[in-house]
């Protein structure tokens, strides 16, 4: 069958075998960039279409297809391309009729997450299952709210009736740590494991274990040997030919031992035999070496593989005695979560709710039954899965259940790739998919392997790097073929795309570069320099151009702050890259997974909860005077706290008799004082939303917020807060206290929650961000920093796998050795298992982690980590611990960036630009950081200051609030129009050529919801001139050139400039883009007569915003009228000298009847 496709649409060979396959099922394993999601699409229309076109058969229905993904945004992103190439096969003409039914039914479609599609099906089928057919979902928020409140009244309940489990749990652990253990597993997804596993003895718990650790626990920790083994190897191969008799004899007996090490079935005696021959003390004479830099290193890999065999014996021993004290106390938490899993069944089954686990697990439970009915299955016939990677268990049985007999007879369509496999944490088994694909026909395991996004010279860098290490675990013989990715794209520039990044410790004066003459870093030192040396590095490289593809012109363009991306294994030492960059005047975003709990303004937003809930709670309120709400200074807060007995509780009740204070501060102290006795009476009163919005109106908190660095993002924030109290609001006998201690949870530990989205990702400066945020994402150039990290230890008080079942970390217990030294005792079989196979997936998913962040960059790929010594010395990148340096350093020489990997025939070795910098010093760097005084110089600075006497602040003459850009009728036509006018005017396609009849057609697709085509005619007729203007000139060439255009530009400014402003102007400018001659060019346009005064307004005021943008210097403004009938007006407009402009101000408040 020819693949459906239009003229617009070219496929590739590769997707064009996955689109032809019919008669199997399809696993596609899609590498990074390679055009997944066109092929969806495309599959998807093709189910839709005719299977045979000459014999007129029809096309499957749409009800009968399900397009199944992770996340919400990907399943919109389908969406809208199925919509879009739908309209397209609309416009061509073919079977008109059809193509509208589905435009039509498109919505209520099958498309989303794999809980949606469950939601649907248990909604159909509910009474089968007992359940209430009108559930409700409760997100992620809510039910831990409910499992909180479930381990507590079990808890509560087990102490009341002297259960002999909490009892003696509570003897080796505190009653804190078995909720904080029982809460985990409830937050886990179970199954029946609790359940099998409640039934076993003690004996049969520690036979289970040793069977586990036999089969995986033992292998996983001899493979930490690999690293030291390889470059042990390494080392020895690199000897002459002809070396001593002694050195030769001594190469091979390691050697040979080394080989049985690396098969993984390594007894005690292997490791103590691969321990005694790694030594050189019996080797001293001056004439068996080589030279003495072969002695080095030689001396180093030996002492490294010694260490790495030492580590690997401790943890090869294990306790009898603990192993069974462990399954004791495991199998007492298992009885214990048994009942906290029946409360939590109640406590949901009264609110009528169900959680994603529910609907995962009841969906399988409503389709394992013999000989479900069709109707079971919703009707669907055909399913297509994305990002199948990260599929589990239970979802991978609910689609074989769904597919029924025809699992691999061409019922599946499943995308994924194992290498971008990264939420295990999720409970993701990247395994499952090779799976699959091993039961799937030949036809239908099919590759993508060509690459759209990056440069030749970033994929052959990855090829290299990553050839080997996603190898299975069957070693290297067998079937097997390294990946792949083949570069559609041709090179930007000549130079290397890819840039390793050494940063050294600067040598000061009188210093020695030797390492052994320097103190040692910390990984905090070596993180702080590499910030540094990498902001240095980055602000040189942009000044000097740095050439990236354009990816609307198509063109080389110069690279800017906004291209740059730097993302991060975690987010916990993000400070020193955010210091270094605005230290050489980068200005940055920082995202994560977890950024929404990060964020000051939500931290700032929970003290005032928390203080208003809890009166006594004195941190919360501290935090609350001292930030934005009510703004506090340092000293204020001293004086509240030290002038009335009972600290600032009662402090900022009497804060009109505290002498010592500002009149400023007694002011705001006495506001806050009266706000907090407000809210405090109304909590038990009103709705949570009702009282969070309250807090945030009667504070202003909001309205200062709009005024700071990324403020629309930091208000959406707070609105965020807003909902997820009316979720809570949902629930029954939610109160406040609930929400708070929800709220304190989840910024203790942040859950993967995002920011409110707004446009600020879209604006031009330096983001940084998690590397899972990235996913899906592409920049024209990515920055690794920090690649020396290591992974987090493992924390968590209780593992839970198939393997080993649920178990708890042992106790400690401690014993002496014979020296008098304290060591701890072997450690419990259980816990060894469970640590040691977790630590080695960890290790796996840490590289798959690298190589999703290094297929990101489109055009350049830095790498950056920290030394030890400075780089006249000879100390390599430290890197125990850290898998993705173990694995960069193993495969290219750190100094030179040569390949030292042999690479399969035919692919090409990477080039690679390496930097070795000393970090600027941090006193030049920064010179405002200093060391931090002692909390007792401070205090006495306070005590010796005089109170200082501040102006009573002034009435504000005009309304401290101005919007100059709000639309409160954006849903009418004419404020549509105004829309879609704006976008075509700055439509990438009509600058590049196109007609005005073209763009708004496409502008109008684009609009949500779409635009009629009776808009788009009338937004073409009024810009049939538009072309001819001179300002389309301007941006057209400015297009060309690739100088930034941006659109729809938010910017607010304080009036009077300079002074303590009596008003805050908020608006935007619908253009703003950098001509020729260097300067930002300000665009209004105005297309409605009732907001031509605003309009006017921000004309006047855009030199004044742009230089509060940082757009300096600020060229003349353009004014761009389009009214009815065609009439265009386009003029320039100087600059307004400040009187003109506090004029125009009064008389547009005027006209609104404001009182002057």
């Amino acid at each position: 069958m020819t693949p459906p496709t239009t003229p617009e649409i070219r496929l590739t060979d590769e997707q064009r075998r996955a689109l032809e396959v019919k008669s199997s099922s399809v696993a596609l394993g899609a590498g990074a960039g390679c055009g997944k999601t066109l092929v969806l699409t495309e599959r998807f229309l093709g189910e839709l279409e005719a299977d045979d076109a000459s014999s007129g058969a029809d096309g499957r229905a749409l009800g009968e297809l399900a397009a199944l993904t992770f996340t919400e945004k990907a399943a919109r992103e389908l969406r809208q391309r199925i919509r879009a190439r739908c309209r397209q096969k609309l416009a061509s003409g073919a079977d008109p009729a059809r193509w509208r039914a589905v435009l039509r039914a498109l919505e209520s479609a099958p498309i989303g997450t794999f809980h949606e599609f469950c939601a649907m099906l248990l909604r159909t089928r509910a009474l089968e299952l007992g359940i209430d057919p009108e559930f409700r979902i409760v997100d992620a928020p809510i039910a831990a709210s409910l499992r909180d409140r479930a381990v507590r009244t079990t808890m509560r309940r087990r102490i009341s009736a002297r259960d002999p489990d909490l009892a003696l749990l509570s003897i080796d652990y505190s009653l804190d740590q078995v909720r904080e253990a029982l809460d985990a597993i409830l937050s886990r997804r179970t199954g029946d494991l609790v359940d099998r596993w409640a039934e076993l003895s003690e004996e049969d718990v520690v036979a289970r274990w040793r069977d586990a650790w036999e089969a995986r626990g033992r292998p996983a920790v001899l493979a930490g040997l690999t690293t030291s083994i390889r470059d042990c190897r390494r080392t020895l191969d690199e000897l002459p030919g002809t070396i001593h008799p002694k050195l030769a004899a001594r190469r091979a007996e390691l050697l040979q031992v080394l080989d049985g090490l690396e098969g993984g079935g390594a007894g005690e005696g292997d490791l103590a035999a691969a321990r005694s021959l790694a030594r050189i003390d019996d080797l001293r004479e001056k004439a068996i070496w080589p030279s003495a830099d072969a002695k080095d290193a030689i001396k180093g890999a030996f002492e490294s593989l010694r260490k790495a065999i030492d580590r690997a014996r401790e943890r090869l021993e294990f306790s009898d005695e603990v192993t069974r004290e462990n399954a004791a106390n495991s199998l007492r938490l298992v009885r214990l979560v048994k009942q906290v899993q029946t409360e939590y069944e109640h406590v949901k089954r009264r609110r009528q709710a169900l959680d994603f686990d529910d609907l995962l697990g009841l969906t399988r439970r409503l389709l394992d039954r013999p000989a479900p009915p069709p109707a079971a299955r919703g009707g669907i016939d055909f399913i297509m899965v994305d990002e199948f990677q990260d599929t589990d268990q239970v979802q991978s049985d609910i689609l074989r259940l769904l597919a029924g007999e025809a699992f691999a007879g061409g019922r599946m369509f499943v995308v994924g790739d194992e290498k971008q496999s990264i939420y295990r944490f999720r409970g993701a088994e990247p395994a499952i998919f090779g799976r699959w694909r091993g039961e799937f026909p030949a036809d239908g395991r099919l590759p993508l392997t060509e690459n759209f996004r990056s440069v030749p010279g970033v994929l052959h860098f990855v090829n290299a790097l990553f050839a080997d290490a996603f190898r299975p675990d069957g070693g290297p013989g067998g079937e097997w073929e390294p990946p792949r990715l083949v570069p559609v794209r041709d090179a930007v520039v000549p130079d290397p795309a890819v840039t390793f990044h050494w940063a050294s410790p600067a040598v000061r004066p009188g210093e020695s570069a030797e390492a052994e003459a320097r103190p040692k870093l910390t990984s905090g030192d070596r993180r702080a320099n590499e910030a540094r040396s990498l902001a240095r590095w980055l602000r040189t490289r942009l000044d000097a151009g740095w050439t990236v593809l354009d990816r609307q012109s198509r063109r080389p363009r110069a690279a800017q702050a906004g291209d740059v991306a730097f993302l991060f294994r975690a987010m916990t030492d993000v400070w020193p890259y955010e210091t270094a960059l605005a230290d050489e005047g980068f200005d940055y975003h920082t995202l994560g997974g977890s950024a929404f709990f990060a964020q000051q303004e939500v931290r700032d937003v929970v003290n005032v909860l928390s203080a208003v809930e809890d009166p006594l709670d004195e941190v919360a309120l501290a935090g609350a005077l001292r930030g934005p709400f009510f703004s506090l200074s340092d000293e204020a807060l001293f004086w509240l706290a030290r002038k009335v007995p009972g600290g600032i509780t009662r402090g900022i009740l009497r804060a009109g008799e505290i002498q010592e204070l500002s009149d400023r501060d007694r002011a705001c102290a006495t506001r806050a004082a009266a706000l907090l006795d407000r809210w405090r009476g109304i909590k038990d009163r009103v709705p949570l939303a009702t009282l969070v919005a309250t807090v945030l109106d009667e504070s202003g908190f909001e309205s200062a917020l709009v005024c700071e660095f990324l403020g629309e993002r930091k208000l959406a924030n707070t609105r965020k807060l807003v909902r997820l109290a009316r979720d809570f609001d949902r629930q029954e006998s939610f109160t406040l206290a609930d929400l708070v201690d929800r709220l304190r949870a989840d910024l203790e530990n942040p859950p993967s929650e995002e920011q409110a989205s707004t446009t600020d990702e879209q604006s031009p400066i330096v983001r940084l961000m998690s590397i899972h945020q990235a996913k899906g994402l592409e920049f024209p150039i990515v920055v690794l920093p920090d690649l020396g990290r290591q992974p987090s230890p493992r924390e968590g008080l209780v593992g839970l796998r198939e393997d080993v079942g649920l178990v708890i970390r042992p106790s400690r217990q401690i014993q002496l050795f014979p020296d008098g030294e304290p060591a701890e005792a072997g450690s419990s079989l259980g816990w060894m298992a469970y640590t040691a196979v977790e630590s080695e997936e960890d290790r796996r998913e840490s590289l798959r982690l690298f190589y999703v962040a290094a297929t990101r960059a489109r055009d350049h790929l830095v790498l950056s980590a920290g030394l030890d010594a400075p780089k006249e010395s000879e100390a390599m990148p430290p890197r125990s611990g850290s898998p993705a340096l173990q694995l960069l350093l193993e495969r290219f020489d750190w100094r030179t960036g040569d390949c030292r990997a042999d690479l399969p025939e035919g692919w090409p070795s990477p080039a690679v630009d390496v930097r070795c910098l000393a970090a600027p010093d941090a006193d030049s760097a920064r010179a405002g950081s200093s060391r931090r005084p002692p909390l007792r110089e401070i205090e006495e600075a306070i005590t010796r200051t005089a109170v200082r006497d501040e102006p009573a602040p002034r009435s504000p003459r005009w309304p401290a609030w101005i919007d100059l850009a709000g639309q409160s009728d954006a849903a009418s036509r004419e404020a549509r129009l105004g829309t879609l006018i704006r976008s075509v005017i700055v439509d990438r396609g009509l600058l590049r050529g196109g007609t005005p009849a073209m763009a708004c057609s496409r502008a109008a697709e684009r609009m949500v919801p779409a635009g009629s085509s009776a808009l788009s005619a009338e937004a073409a007729e009024r810009l049939r001139d538009w072309s001819a203007m001179p300002l389309f000139g301007a941006l057209r060439e400015a297009n060309r050139a690739g100088r930034p255009i941006e659109a729809d530009v938010a910017w607010s400014v304080r009036w009077p400039v300079g002074e303590e402003g009596e008003s805050i102007l908020r608006g935007r400018f619908d253009i703003l883009y950098l001509d020729r001659s260097g300067n930002w060019r300000p665009v209004i346009v105005s297309t409605r007569p009732s907001e031509v005064d605003a309009d006017r307004l921000r004309l006047h005021l855009a030199p004044i915003a742009a230089a509060g943008l940082a757009r300096v210097p600020c060229g003349p403004a353009w004014w761009v009228s389009v009214g009815q009938a065609g009439d265009l007006e386009v003029e320039n407009e100087l600059p307004a000298p400040p009187a003109s402009v506090g004029a125009a101000i009064a008389e547009w408040l005027a006209s609104r009847r404001w009182p002057s």
